[in-house]
């Protein structure tokens, strides 16, 4: 079954939520202490990353305050060159990458939700 735009933006969604389900009771510094949260956050990106995959290039055009390259290319390097990832650099985006990302899907959300209402 193919998937919707709509599909795919809560399929991000609920990728950063699971993120911040998984990292409840963890200090950030202490990620890559506790290798099971460290593996479920990177499995929640990637999933964000792939998720993008299935969103076509005219939709992501329109929507271009998302940085939809880089959350992809990220998705990437967690797949294929998994010894590039650094912890510092999964903090970085979970303090301070995420919180706004998470609100600018939010907004599409709604609009998607929207346009879909008769």
């Amino acid at each position: 079954m193919k998937k919707t735009p709509l599909d795919s933006i809560v399929d991000m969604i609920e990728s950063i939520d699971h993120v911040y389900e998984f990292m409840e009771g963890i200090d950030p510094q202490e990620l890559h202490t506790d290798l099971k949260t460290y593996y479920a956050v990177l499995r929640c990106f990637s999933i964000l990353g792939e998720a993008i995959s299935r969103i076509d290039p005219e939709f992501r055009a329109i929507h271009s305050e998302i940085p939809w390259n880089k959350i992809k290319g990220l998705r990437n390097i967690i797949v294929h060159d998994y010894d590039a990832i650094h912890v510092e650099m999964i903090r970085k985006i979970l303090n301070y990458d995420f919180p706004p990302l998470k609100i600018q899907l939010e907004a599409i959300k709604q609009e998607l939700l929207k346009d879909e209402t008769p």
